[in-house]
């Protein structure tokens, strides 16, 4: 029996490349024959269907979790064989996500995945509090300025209260321009590797 990894893509802030990085991490662990499957857990601005190119799917996580339909129905997969349970595009207000349904799914998924990817929504909400608690281990995307940083230690700190262990620090938008900070000073901040 499989005993899969639920692992949150976080980060303090939107637009540091937390989707994406969520997208390419899947797509690599897919292409070594590990069994991914991908879930939009930004409710209010789901985007990986966006980025996969395919904006309305038939059926989402939504229904998942409102039990509308069995799971094995609203995977989609991509053309390079990502499996992605997306969200709709149309938002969904945190307070009407059905958490205790979404932590019974991933019970499930963990039966039958070896890693259950979960691009959490940005920010420091109460989904995200949710959403972390959730998950057994959380990997923080953050850019090398000083507000992305502030926001990445934020991120820290609520891991650590809810005792998730931190795979990593993935940096991302780096420019080299001559307000950043280099992945040692980032890593001393953090009190985390820059993986």
């Amino acid at each position: 029996m499989v005993k899969g990894i639920v692992l949150g893509i976080v980060s303090g802030k939107g637009g540091v490349g937390k989707t994406t990085t969520a997208i390419n991490l899947g797509t690599a662990l897919h292409h070594r024959n590990e069994r991914v499957v991908l879930i939009d857990g930004s409710f209010t601005k789901p985007n990986i269907s966006i980025h996969l190119g395919s904006p309305k799917t038939p059926t989402t996580l939504n229904d998942v979790l409102a039990g509308r339909i069995p799971v094995d129905q609203a995977f989609y997969v991509h053309a390079s064989g990502l499996c992605v349970i997306p969200s709709p595009i149309g938002p969904t207000f945190p307070e009407d996500v059905d958490y205790e349904a979404l932590g019974k799914l991933l019970a499930l998924l963990k039966a039958t995945h070896d890693y259950i990817i979960i691009d959490a929504q940005p920010g420091l909400g109460t989904d995200v509090h949710k959403t972390i608690s959730l998950t057994d281990a959380v990997l923080i995307v953050t850019a090398p300025d000083i507000l992305s940083l502030t926001d990445a230690l934020k991120t820290v700190h609520l891991t650590q209260h809810h005792n998730k262990p931190i795979a990593g620090i993935v940096l991302n938008n780096v420019r080299r321009e001559y307000f950043e900070l280099d992945a040692h000073n980032i890593e001393e901040i953090l009190e985390h590797p820059v993986i």
